[in-house]
């Protein structure tokens, strides 16, 4: 295919609306726009007999293709906010890059009103007309030159080139001017900015940062503490004519200062001096949109936390980060003290995926999704912390896995976009050491001190590191029930259901406990998949363009689907594994808590014990009647006398229906 620049194929080719009621007419419009990225399409159309009671179905093939697929009705916006027109809006997603596709929008009404029209996904290869290469020096490296949509300019390391390293001399690495367009940042080593590694200036578009190694960036303040919102990579405040950035396969690390947790305080005029601060990943005020953000790694130390790794301002608005028509998926966050992508504000087509974060207090925030739909589906989250300077105990504050709700700001209610949240799993790691509480986030979808409008949940597995804390919480106003849709999700912890005539997860899947869910280790789709026949496993519902290619019987609940079905330990409704059999350890080595799971074909008595290597029992932790199926039990390093044991091997011994089975521990304290 031949490459097509990114702002071309923003126009759709052609566009027709087929009227068919008693007779046949024939209009050509310009009520539908169709905005591409590299795997999804965000869909806008002005339909002329449309309305919040009339369904809009839409279907899309590869131009080509005999067949056609069916993505998820778009949604109807009937508030003309900020400018907006009553309008369908919503996504297709999981297309290929670079393929040209025929999309069939039609209304379930009488008139049967139709639009067909083709577009283009981006193309991932950027046809290169000239390379600069950049050598190793201390001083800040302007990029003075542009491309165009047949040719991008490509700044990459010159030979034996090592580091741009501005040793806190410069304020930034790289500088971009304003106006700066297709143009490409690549395998560039970006260290010592006393701000910014890489800063952008207004009116920017067609932007590629990859494959860079981005470190050490910013400074602190005389509190000690890093200064906020330096970032490694930053445009600057509302700079709104920036669009279409690719921030693709870097490494951003390690900055050069620490933010504050939410229980260290520091001066914060006019604000709250808890509140974390300092620097970001990146920091993106008010864009034009159009961005995608995909397969990065943001990490570092517990000694120099991110605040927020993407985000910025604007948060209570029509237009924040990343404002519209924007992807950010396959990436890995860890160690931030607030929001680890902090999607907030319009989220107008923005979409949301395949991440994983670790150590994070809000995975996602997505205050106030003014506008919408906003998508989140398929993100895994593990561990996480609110306070730093609690390092004794586990039960320090957790956050909620998306911070959500709208709120008023000077007389004008921002909130009530639609959010869809699909297929996403939060894991609560066992803890360690002195702990006795899951580590995992503390609620779903809470609403704290706003009010959740219009989210859609199915297939998620929500737990939450106490049985007694809410795992969802909309806070509506009075008068203002039922404007949620939470449902067909696994999930454990309470539900705040705030008005009596409303009850959230009819078909829900309530677990007394977190151990009850139970993942297979060595499913190839990845550890945190489902083991067949176990909750959650097979027990999804269908949701199209979401989980059109799932295994077995029925979508799994949760981010992994299984490469295993149900079929696979049935036999006439009868498990059929081997009699009896005693996992792994997980984690191992562990010096706190660690999970082990064993299954038996039929129910039965079974006891697990733990020994030392000299074969004497340390502590019973099953011996009673369990069943049929798998069961996971949690050893704390205690001994019988709940003393705490020291390092050493340990076995564990399962013995069931006449059947005995060993596994080898190791506790490092």
């Amino acid at each position: 295919m031949m490459f097509i620049g990114m702002e071309a194929i923003l126009r759709v080719p052609f566009i027709i609306i087929f009227i068919l009621s008693s007779g046949f007419s024939l209009l050509q419009s310009q009520s539908l726009r169709i905005v591409p990225t590299f795997h999804c399409l965000g869909i806008y159309w002005q339909a002329p007999m449309g309305g919040e009671n009339i369904k809009c179905h839409v279907n899309y093939r590869k131009i080509g293709q005999a067949k056609w697929q069916t993505a998820q009705d778009l949604w109807y916006d009937d508030r003309q906010i900020s400018g907006r027109p009553r309008e369908y809006r919503g996504s297709i997603v999981h297309l290929s890059p670079g393929t040209d596709y025929e999309i069939k929008l039609w209304l379930d009404e009488t008139a049967k009103t139709e639009i067909t029209a083709t577009t283009s996904t981006w193309s991932e290869q950027f046809p290169i007309n000239k390379s600069i290469f950049v050598s190793s020096t201390n001083q800040t490296f302007s990029l003075l030159e542009s491309g165009s949509s047949h040719g991008y300019v490509l700044y990459t390391a010159a030979p034996n080139t090592t580091c741009l390293d501005v040793e806190n001399k410069q304020d930034f690495c790289i500088y971009i001017p304003e106006g700066t367009h297709h143009v490409i940042i690549r395998g560039l080593s970006l260290r010592g900015a006393a701000r910014h590694a890489i800063r952008l200036s207004d009116h920017c578009h067609d932007i590629v940062i990859e494959e860079c190694d981005i470190s050490q960036w910013g400074n602190a303040d005389a509190s000690g503490f890093g200064i906020n919102l330096h970032a490694a990579i930053s445009a600057p405040f509302r700079a709104d004519h920036i669009e279409r950035l690719i921030i693709q396969n870097n490494d951003i690390h390690h900055p050069r200062a620490d933010a504050n947790s939410w229980g260290e305080p520091r001066p914060n005029p006019g604000g709250d001096p808890y509140h974390p601060q300092g620097p970001y990943g990146m920091v993106l005020y008010d864009t034009r949109g159009n961005h995608v953000i995909r397969y990065n790694r943001f990490f570092t130390d517990v000694e120099h936390y991110f605040c927020d790794i993407l985000g910025a301002g604007s948060n209570i608005s029509f237009f924040g980060f990343p404002n519209k028509d924007s992807d950010i998926y396959g990436n890995s966050f860890e160690r931030c003290w607030d929001d680890a992508i902090e999607s907030e504000g319009a989220n107008e087509n923005v979409r949301i995926w395949d991440n994983i974060f670790d150590h994070i207090y809000h995975p996602i925030g997505a205050v106030v999704t003014s506008v919408g739909p906003m998508y989140i589906w398929r993100n895994i989250t593990t561990q996480s912390r609110k306070f730093g300077h609690i390092t004794t105990s586990d039960d320090y504050g957790r956050g909620e896995f998306i911070k959500c709700g709208g709120t008023w700001q000077d007389g004008t209610w921002y909130g009530d976009g639609r959010m869809y949240v699909y297929h996403n799993t939060i894991l609560q790691p066992l803890a360690t050491g002195f702990g006795q509480f899951f580590l995992g986030c503390e609620g779903a979808f809470v609403a704290e001190g706003k009010s959740l409008y219009n989210m859609v949940s199915r297939n998620n597995i929500l737990t939450n590191y106490k049985m007694t804390k809410y795992t969802i919480r909309d806070n509506p106003e009075e008068g203002q029930c039922d404007r949620n849709d939470f449902d067909y999700d696994l999930y454990t912890g309470r539900i705040k259901e705030t008005c009596p005539q409303v009850i959230y997860e009819k078909n829900g899947l309530k677990l007394a406990s977190n151990d009850d869910i139970i993942y297979n280790g060595l499913d190839p789709a990845g550890p945190y998949a489902l083991m067949p026949c176990t909750p959650g496993h097979d027990a999804g519902i269908l949701l199209a363009n979401f989980n059109d290619d799932y295994n077995g019987l029925a979508p799994d609940m949760g981010a992994i689907e299984s490469t295993m079905d149900s079929l696979q330990c049935m036999d006439n409704g009868q498990i059929t594994p081997q009699a009896v059999k005693l996992f792994q350890n997980s984690p191992n080595p562990f010096n706190g808590q660690t999970r082990i799971l064993f299954f038996l074909h039929n129910q039965g008595y079974a006891e697990i014990s733990i020994v030392d290597a000299a074969g004497r029992q340390v502590r019973s932790l099953v011996n009673r009647q369990c069943q049929q199926g798998y069961t996971a039990v949690v050893w704390d390093g205690r001994n019988q006398g709940d003393v705490p044991v020291a390092s050493g091997v340990y076995f564990c011994r399962l013995s069931a229906h006449g059947y005995n089975c060993t596994q080898k521990l190791l506790l490092i304290r």
